[in-house]
């Protein structure tokens, strides 16, 4: 009886082991696909930051007070909310990149306006409009009394989450 006992439990032990493998490896497998994912958006969204940081630095330094590009919002507005519910921020990341989207979002109106005014010809609210996006914009990429630009802090935020993704995947 005992031999039998033995016997079973012998057989039993590497089906159990193939069981603890597979799980393991298919546990494995979705946390390095989660952490993939996460990654690619946290690369998303600097990319996209870089193109907004462009595309500020040429409204900055051309007068063109109704130009036709806007600033790139895609990634920000797919990836941003996945992060948010992965918990991939804290408090005060999320603040930091919600307040750099906010002003993204701000300049674009303000572009659409302005172009409303050029499409409409009044040169008195096209350039009361330019005026206003041009202290947005500096607000945007522009430090304050020293301290860090809008886009400097969700940089900093972004290059801080990065630096992480790289080393775990």
């Amino acid at each position: 009886m005992m031999s039998e006992v033995a016997t079973g439990l012998s057989n039993a032990i590497p089906s159990l082991l193939g069981v603890v493998v597979g799980f393991f490896l298919a546990t494995m497998l979705r946390w390095w696909e989660r952490k993939r994912k996460v990654k690619a958006h946290w690369e998303a969204i600097r990319a996209e930051m870089t193109l907004c940081k462009e595309k500020a630095d040429t409204f900055l330094n051309t007068p063109v007070a109704a130009p036709l590009y806007r600033f790139p919002v895609m990634a920000m507005q797919t990836a941003f909310p996945i992060l948010l519910t992965e918990g991939s921020l804290n408090e005060q990341e999320a603040l930091a990149v919600g307040r750099y989207s906010s002003q993204v979002e701000d300049i674009n109106r303000g572009l659409d306006y302005a172009a409303s005014q050029a499409m409409d010809g009044t040169t008195v609210g096209l350039a009361s409009q330019y005026n206003r996006l041009v202290l947005k914009t500096r607000d945007l990429i522009e430090a304050a009394d020293g301290g860090r630009s809008i886009f400097e802090a969700a940089q900093d935020v972004v290059d801080g989450r990065l630096l992480l993704w790289r080393q775990l995947v």
